[in-house]
């Protein structure tokens, strides 16, 4: 179940990318939290899982993830991945 999204820019382009959070559920005895990032190209789809003992243990192991993702992200493509037009994300 879908539990938050949030738009993100690459500087300099048209480009936009969503970020998709599902809801944290119980998966083989572990909390998972899914997250995808959506959109850099009509190809463009990477899902990640992360883990916690608990939901919140869960949900700040994918904002961390995330964030670290995103920031490769950046540095990979030459282009700041920015949010409402400022590079800090809002995600820690």
């Amino acid at each position: 179940m879908l539990f938050a999204e949030r738009e993100y820019e690459l500087e300099g382009t048209d480009h936009k990318l969503v970020l998709q959070i599902e809801e944290p559920h119980m998966e083989d005895g572990n909390w998972v939290c899914e997250h995808r990032l959506i959109g850099l190209d009509p190809d463009y789809a990477e899902t990640s899982k992360s883990f916690g003992v608990d939901k919140l243990q869960a949900l700040t192991s994918a904002l961390f993830r995330i964030s670290v993702d995103l920031e490769c992200l950046s540095q990979d493509s030459d282009q700041q991945v920015t949010w409402l037009g400022d590079s800090r994300l809002g995600l820690l």
